[in-house]
């Protein structure tokens, strides 16, 4: 690793980037288990007709 990287690209990633998932995704719980839910989010384009009520 470089001099001028001081911290692992894991850190800089945990720390700056947040992935969009579905409420019904495949590999949610995977997902969850390799990065954590503290970088997670939940997009909406609410009010279009095509998701499930209640969902969450």
């Amino acid at each position: 690793m470089s001099d001028r990287v001081k911290v692992l690209l894991s850190e800089y990633f945990r720390r700056q980037c947040f992935i969009a998932v579905e409420p019904t995704e495949a590999y949610l719980g995977q997902i969850i288990d390799r990065i954590g839910a503290d970088n997670l989010i939940f997009g909406s384009d609410y009010p279009h007709m095509d998701g499930q009520l209640d969902i969450v």
